[in-house]
């Protein structure tokens, strides 16, 4: 499996995709949330497209700028905000004590995002 697609189930696994099975083709099978249901008339997909979808990658936006991080890192910490230029993204935290948490600077915007977002999950997910 390459990086993109460790990648990929990273951030699946962040969005609550449920892993059904592999295929008889060697295809993986996600049971999707419902905020992918609507934009992809399905209930399973099999193939991961945050590294190169804007209808994939904008709800994952929406739900680190939902988090809090723990009052042991930060505190008076009102809220996560993921800052997207022209090729470049940082996720940031605002309150009494403001600061960067991820900036990526790429050749493209949704490259900038989509690894800012990866790093970003995996820093999150060691703070559990």
């Amino acid at each position: 499996m390459n990086k993109i697609d460790l990648n990929n189930e990273l951030i699946a696994e962040f969005m609550e995709f449920k892993f059904n099975a592999t295929d008889s083709f060697g295809n993986n099978n996600y049971k999707l949330p419902d905020v992918y249901r609507t934009f992809l008339n399905c209930s399973h997909f099999d193939n991961l497209h945050f590294d190169k979808s804007w209808d994939w990658l904008i709800p994952v936006v929406e739900k680190i700028e939902t988090l809090q991080l723990p009052q042991s890192i930060v505190s008076y910490t009102n809220s996560i905000e993921v800052m997207i230029y022209s090729d470049e993204c940082s996720i940031e935290y605002s309150g009494y004590q403001a600061g960067t948490i991820v900036s990526k600077h790429e050749d493209t915007k949704i490259k900038a995002v989509y690894k800012a977002i990866v790093e970003f999950i995996n820093y999150y997910n060691k703070l559990k």
